[in-house]
């Protein structure tokens, strides 16, 4: 069955997810938060990666 998530996170093990899951809590409780803005850059800047590892999944002129 698939989950829609990409190869690549499949593969992460379940304690790895746990584990960043409960830091990225525990930052929060801290409030060690980032602005969406740098959330977006960064969102960007993986998109931009992947697209040059993976032209194969460029979006054609059509």
């Amino acid at each position: 069955m698939l989950s829609g998530l990409a190869w690549i996170d499949e593969q992460e093990p379940k304690a790895q997810i746990l584990a960043n899951l409960q830091e990225s809590v525990r930052q929060a409780t801290a409030g060690q938060t980032l602005p969406v803005s740098e959330l977006w850059d960064d969102i960007k800047t993986y998109l931009v990666v992947f697209q040059i590892l993976n032209p194969e999944h460029q979006k054609g002129d059509g």
